[in-house]
């Protein structure tokens, strides 16, 4: 789930052999508004806008609010934009008016769906030292995590997310151990894994997509 977030999503067949859980049943999700309702007056940089439009227009029910944490993540004023005025709504702060209207019996079966992506994650971390080429699943990987990391954000402004944030610092307290197998992968570049090191810089997973193996 969640790997339609780059601006050229891949393949269907760039996946295949993973293990994958179905949809996620008949979870119906609220409508998410588009990043024009979020930007208002502001300008945001064309890369996560793309980003953005592809997480929301994914076959996963969850996609739009992938979405949306991954705009309030990761947006800033672009470079040339004049200073933002004190005390004026910005972006993710709209993001987190819409967040909070999301109701409690929908934010317990978000997060739910959530963790199970999670269990994923753990079995692709404990099924990467049998790849031959270690890099397609170490792209699933990452780009997985941190929509995981944007539905969280979402999930926190809503008022839960709290046993989702549990299961993640154990996810990466067991990724830490598979240092080795990833010192020489390279993930495909792409703004994204640079936004977020800068916003997040304990983000390992940005930060193993950013750097580039010596």
């Amino acid at each position: 789930r969640f790997v339609a977030a780059l601006q050229t999503p891949p393949d269907d067949d760039t996946l295949a052999g993973f293990e994958q859980l179905p949809a996620t049943g008949e979870l119906q999700i609220p409508s998410v508004p588009p990043p024009a309702t979020w930007l208002g007056v502001d300008v945001a940089e064309p890369w996560l806008l793309s980003l953005v439009e592809g997480l929301a227009a994914s076959r996963d029910p969850l996609g739009p609010l992938v979405a949306a944490g991954t705009f309030a993540r990761l947006w800033s004023a672009p470079r040339g934009a004049q200073g933002l005025e004190p005390l004026r709504e910005t972006p993710p702060l709209r993001c987190r008016s819409w967040a909070r209207t999301l109701a409690p019996e929908v934010v317990a079966r978000v997060e739910g769906a959530a963790i199970e992506d999670v269990g994923l994650l753990l079995e692709n971390l404990g099924d990467l030292a049998e790849d031959a080429d270690p890099q397609p699943r170490t792209t699933y990987i990452v780009t997985l995590r941190d929509n995981l990391e944007s539905l969280l954000w979402v999930l926190v402004q809503a008022r839960g997310g709290r046993q989702l944030a549990i299961e993640l610092a154990d996810l990466d307290d067991e990724a830490a151990t598979h240092g080795s197998v990833w010192s020489h992968v390279v993930v495909a570049a792409h703004p994204r894994w640079h936004a977020t090191v800068v916003a997040e810089p304990d983000a390992w997973w940005a930060r193993l997509a950013a750097e580039r193996p010596s």
